[in-house]
């Protein structure tokens, strides 16, 4: 996606509006259109949010063109201590979103014992169909932060 000049502000999908069961998808549509209205574009989820990654197919990806929004969600690191866990939690967020792909891959919950090499994190896009070989950026985030995005 290319945008000229994109607003800053990002959109969190963690803690969303919710009904008696599950998430308020009409009044995140609505929000999700107020956010789009302003020019904001950047939606963050994750796979261990709760029903995130799914809202976000319902009120955003089945609703806007793929190109208008810049998606990241995120590897929960002490869920995928192999290379398939990793793979099947990527493939897990990518069905849930329904998304095409996802822009941003973000390492989350990184700590001294579940630290993976970056350059392993590869294999997340072994297997994949070509228009799934994402994301644009893999990021992580350590405790302490000794590393950062390039």
């Amino acid at each position: 996606m290319t945008v000229e000049n994109p607003k800053k502000l990002g959109f969190g999908l963690m803690r969303l509006p919710r009904r008696v069961v599950g998430n308020d998808i009409k009044q995140m549509s609505q929000m999700v259109d107020l956010f789009m209205e302003a020019g904001c574009t950047y939606f963050d989820t994750a796979h261990v949010y709760l029903g995130s990654e799914e809202a976000a197919r319902k009120a955003l990806v089945e609703r806007y063109p793929r190109e208008s929004f810049t998606l990241a969600t995120k590897l929960y690191a002490p869920t995928a201590p192999t290379r398939h866990a990793a793979q099947k939690q990527f493939a897990t967020s990518l069905k849930r979103t329904g998304a095409s792909y996802i822009d941003y891959y973000l390492l989350h919950s990184l700590m001294g014992n579940n630290v993976h090499p970056l350059y392993e994190l590869q294999v997340l896009h072994e297997g994949l169909p070509a228009a799934h070989q994402y994301p644009r950026r893999v990021c992580c985030h350590e405790q302490p932060p000794a590393r950062r995005c390039p």
